[in-house]
């Protein structure tokens, strides 16, 4: 066994370093992070486009249920017409027992004047008068609409014992 000292040898390039012979666009692209900057860009530019900026924005309905019938909805339903006469949106509310006191409906309306139908029934299925509405869309985030509620005319449970 021979003691004689040994010359330090250069440290080997580990697979890791990039090769002397690659070009920039290439270095670029095994960069961790900016080799995914096209995938990151193509995923913001799809979530910018899925929000639609330019697109009518989010608003809140607010119906504020009264009246002495008020107890008796089990299906809430609105359709929301455009000055068209286009449907821009419809929801149903379905409750067990009385309904909350709001309802709230949450959509993307545009700046008009909108038509409202509204429509309830009972739980035996009886269709409750309700009027037609109209609400004119501004810039405003929340409209509170109040609907009175009343049973038909006739009808056994608007009589009280």
């Amino acid at each position: 066994m021979s003691t004689e000292p040994t010359e330090p040898t250069e440290p080997q390039p580990s697979d890791a370093a990039s090769p002397p012979g690659l070009s920039r666009w290439q270095r670029l692209r095994r960069h961790p992070v900016l080799g995914r900057l096209p995938i990151f860009l193509v995923i913001g530019l799809g979530y910018w486009l899925w929000n639609d900026p330019t697109g009518p924005g989010q608003r809140e309905l607010v119906f504020e249920l009264q009246g002495p019938d008020r107890a008796l909805v089990r299906t809430f339903e609105v359709q929301v017409m455009g000055q068209d006469g286009v449907l821009l949106e419809r929801a149903q509310r379905f409750f067990q027992d009385e309904p909350p006191r709001e309802i709230r409906l949450k959509a993307r309306l545009p700046q008009e004047r909108l038509d409202l139908l509204l429509f309830a029934r009972d739980a035996s299925g009886r269709a409750l008068p309700l009027e037609r509405r109209e609400v004119e869309i501004s810039e405003r985030e929340a409209y509170l609409l109040r609907v009175t509620v009343r049973a038909p005319s006739g009808s056994q449970d608007a009589v009280d014992p």
